[in-house]
């Protein structure tokens, strides 16, 4: 069955591979603890590389498949409240299948460009190459939280104090992505230190209830 496949297909599909699996396995996961969006990134970064060299061996323009994959992407990904992050991974994803399919470039010089790549988005993630003091790693959790009335500015403090007592989440931040006056519900988006095992990404705090986690 391999015997069917040219030896430079192959080359480069090893190549993308592993590339992906280490931006994803290595470099955003342990940063984002993001399974789900891991996984998109990973399977994106294969089928954009095999769709791309079908299109590549039908002489179609390299700029007409780019334009297709990155207009889908934020078309698709932008309505999910994807992070500014997030959508800098699903470029260079992008970015790294596209240039692996469609690149004329010997071993040698894929395996350095995608080395130089991995390397510079590995600094940077660590903040060494932007000259930023190391960020501990955080979880991102989307919360349904009633008491509106602590969404103020000034109340900031008794908002992450109540979150905390309620999840024994240790919170770094909160951003507000929703509010709903008609039934006094505001959905917030924490930022806190991982625990050994976080389980689910969606919680809703409602008082009197029980906690009920769930996938974001």
């Amino acid at each position: 069955m391999l015997s069917s496949f040219s030896p430079d297909f192959l080359m480069r599909l090893a190549l993308n591979f592993v590339s992906v699996l280490v931006l994803v396995r290595w470099l955003y996961y342990p940063a984002q603890r993001d399974r789900e969006l891991a996984f998109s990134l990973f399977m994106f970064g294969l089928t954009i590389f095999l769709v791309a060299y079908v299109l590549k061996t039908l002489d179609l323009a390299a700029s007409f498949g780019f334009g297709l994959f990155a207009v889908f992407g934020l078309l698709r990904y932008r309505t999910e409240g994807i992070s500014n992050k997030a959508l800098t991974y699903l470029f260079i994803v992008t970015a790294l299948a596209m240039l692996n399919a469609l690149g004329h470039f010997s071993l040698l010089e894929f395996g350095i460009m995608d080395g130089l790549v991995l390397l510079t988005t590995g600094l940077a993630e660590q903040g060494r190459l932007l000259g930023l003091a190391p960020k501990g790693r955080e979880i991102r959790q989307t919360v349904q939280y009633e008491r509106i009335d602590l969404i103020r500015p000034e109340r900031q403090a008794e908002l992450l104090a109540d979150l905390q007592a309620r999840t024994g989440w240790t919170i770094e931040r909160v951003e507000v992505v929703e509010l709903d006056f008609l039934k006094d519900v505001a959905t917030l988006r924490v930022y806190h230190r991982p625990l050994e095992e976080t389980a689910g990404h969606f919680i809703q705090v409602q008082p009197g209830r029980p906690s009920q986690s769930g996938t974001d």
